[in-house]
């Protein structure tokens, strides 16, 4: 008889309910929920960030650490939103690249492949971050002044100061 109330306790009063599913189901109804406001709150008064953002890239010598220069370079030359793509995409084949390395020795014997296209990218990192490196510098050789461009490509430094003000138009929304 203690049993039975003990159990008729359990299915009736909070204290008894079990944390999953019940209470996890609770949960993400509740974040689903404020995600929803915060989402349609985000959409109906959106900060106006326009000037905020050109002031912001008129600075040209911000970088980020050394490990994300290739990041930051790749975003500079690659349009938006095919640059945002190919990084989010270089990503996920990074988090599940072994996964793929297995599947494509079972099933290709294809190892070197698997090597080359590593160095590949190792190299285009590197690349890409010695260019990231060089941008906006000024460089002394001989007798002229130089300043790398978003490319890496070393222009006069009496040319900087009009290639600074075509970026800086670049930038128009």
């Amino acid at each position: 008889m203690a049993e039975e109330k003990e159990k008729n306790i359990k299915e009736t009063s909070p204290e008894g309910t079990p944390f999953y599913p019940d209470h996890v189901i609770k949960e993400v109804m509740v974040v689903f929920f404020v995600t929803g406001i915060v989402l349609t709150l985000a959409i109906l008064f959106p900060l106006g960030l326009r000037d905020k953002i050109i002031e912001f890239l008129s600075i040209q010598s911000i970088k980020p650490p050394w490990y994300f220069l290739f990041i930051h370079q790749a975003i500079r030359i690659i349009p938006g939103a095919i640059a945002v793509s190919l990084l989010t995409l270089w990503a996920v084949i990074f988090l599940f690249w072994p996964f793929f390395d297995e599947w494509l020795d079972f099933k290709f014997k294809a190892k070197k492949l698997a090597m080359k296209l590593g160095g590949a990218v190792l190299a285009v990192i590197i690349v890409l971050t010695i260019i990231g490196y060089l941008s906006g510098q000024k460089l002394k050789i001989g007798n002229s002044e130089y300043m790398f461009n978003d490319y890496g490509i070393p222009v006069k430094a009496t040319e900087s100061g009009a290639m600074q003000k075509n970026q800086q138009e670049k930038f128009v929304f």
